[in-house]
């Protein structure tokens, strides 16, 4: 008998426990759950271009809040509605960006795979741009992005693709700025032969030698070259001026990001002056 009522309470509390743990469920992720479903439901938007846009913003939202894994499904998603998009539906700007920032979020998301197929098919409609004259303005923010995502080699070879378009240009302004442009961004990969050669695509070795010397110039009067130089834009320009030659325009102040070994970071605000920049924060992002 003694032994019955020293068990009894021990299993009561047994079933006490139990019942409290079954009283408990794990909590839902309700603002997660919630997120899917606007993504599921952003799949019955007939105007593909706001399906596209919200698709995007949902994976940026999933992305913010550490849910790679859900973000990787609705970017899914956004790729499949992009892929099915007519020539109406998406003009050559917004198709570009559109691969671009489908590999922007991916690459967050972990997910390489679709990220390194969006860059393809962002570089894929990029040369479908005809004439060949209006692909330089894509160039610059779509090779930063190649640049975090498969290193400088790729975005340098994009650059000099670029500066072969930029070299039909037939407003020598518009090509000189585009070729600066594009220079700044080589030398911030230290690739100088490549540097050497996209200038000469412009047939003034006057022009070329004062802003080769404005560049230097400039360099050296620096403490901190590369992001100073990002910086001073106005400063090379009044070198360059002085030099009696058009004046240069740096990367800095055209569209993009610097990628790895770039002078200028992805979000700058500077006023661009050369280019569209096709990523996700400035095409797609909270634009519905």
């Amino acid at each position: 008998m003694k032994t019955t009522r020293l068990a009894l309470p021990l299993i009561f509390a047994a079933l006490l426990l139990s019942a409290c743990g079954r009283s408990q469920p794990a909590p839902t992720d309700r603002a997660g759950r919630l997120l899917s479903m606007a993504a599921e439901e952003a799949a019955n938007i007939p105007i593909v271009l706001d399906r596209f846009s919200r698709q995007l913003n949902i994976a940026d939202t999933q992305l913010r809040t550490s849910r790679q894994a859900d973000a990787a499904k609705t970017l899914a998603l956004a790729r499949d509605t992009l892929t099915v998009t007519k020539k109406e539906d998406f003009d050559d700007f917004h198709r570009i960006a559109g691969w671009t920032a489908l590999s922007q979020l991916s690459r967050r998301a972990n997910d390489r795979d679709l990220a390194l197929k969006a860059s393809d098919l962002a570089l894929a409609a990029l040369n479908d741009v005809q004439p060949a004259a209006e692909r330089p303005q894509y160039v610059l923010s779509l090779a930063g992005e190649l640049a975090d995502l498969r290193g400088n080699d790729a975005a340098i070879e994009l650059l000099n693709s670029g500066g072969a378009w930029a070299a039909d240009l037939m407003d020598a302004s518009t090509r000189r700025i585009a070729l600066v442009a594009f220079t700044d961004r080589l030398l911030g990969y230290e690739a100088f032969e490549n540097a050497r050669t996209m200038l000469r695509r412009d047939p003034d070795p006057a022009w070329r030698t004062d802003t080769f010397l404005a560049l230097a110039n400039h360099v050296q009067a620096l403490p901190d070259a590369q992001m100073a130089l990002h910086n001073n834009a106005n400063a090379l320009r009044e070198v360059a001026q002085a030099a009696k030659s058009p004046a240069p325009v740096l990367a800095a102040d055209a569209a993009g990001g610097g990628g790895r070994g770039g002078r200028g970071g992805g979000g700058s605000s500077r006023q661009n002056t050369f280019g569209k920049d096709v990523r996700f924060e400035n095409v797609y992002q909270n634009n519905q």
